[in-house]
């Protein structure tokens, strides 16, 4: 089994298991993940990027399921102010976060990622109604990458007493239940 294979067999056991009907999935790409949101029927998916997807349409396109996708190109900051607050049963956050110029740290660290994804976080988990999901994908990404992201994501487990599972896939993937 690849890397990519149990990634997706680690994302669809956690739709299994908690049953969301409507996903926010921050950070886009090529698709991957939605296309498997999108793959189960009864799944309404709004995601956000700040570039165009053209694969990730693709993917919708060729799953039949533009009706149920909406996908907005913008900043992840800007835009989660506008959605309504217990809409969504599950957010998706996999976001790299830049500096307004797009720059890297010494380690290979977006600048701004620690303080980014905490804010996001928070902001994400106040979107959640009770037994809502938040999944952070990355958590346990190779050592001297993405590390603000997974200390962000562990200081706000520690600063709000929630325990979260990790599925160790791929770069690994943290869930909270609220």
């Amino acid at each position: 089994m690849t890397a990519m294979d149990e990634y997706k067999r680690n994302l669809n056991s956690i739709l299994l298991t908690y049953k969301p009907t409507r996903i926010l999935e921050l950070g886009v790409e090529e698709g991957i993940s939605t296309e498997l949101f999108l793959s189960h029927p009864n799944i309404k998916l709004s995601s956000v990027d700040i570039l165009e997807c053209k694969g990730a349409k693709a993917r919708v396109k060729s799953l039949k399921a533009d009706n149920r996708w909406d996908f907005k190109v913008g900043d992840v900051d800007k835009l989660l102010a506008t959605y309504e607050k217990d809409y969504f049963d599950m957010i998706f956050m996999d976001v790299t976060y830049y500096d307004a110029t797009g720059g890297m740290d010494e380690k290979g660290s977006a600048i701004h990622e620690y303080t980014s994804w905490l804010r996001d976080i928070k902001r994400c988990f106040a979107l959640l109604p009770n037994r809502g999901i938040l999944v952070t994908n990355d958590y346990i990404r190779q050592t001297g990458t993405r590390s603000g992201h997974r200390k962000a994501t562990s200081d706000f487990a520690i600063e709000n007493g929630r325990p979260f599972t990790v599925y160790p896939s791929r770069g690994g993937m943290a869930v909270f239940v609220k």
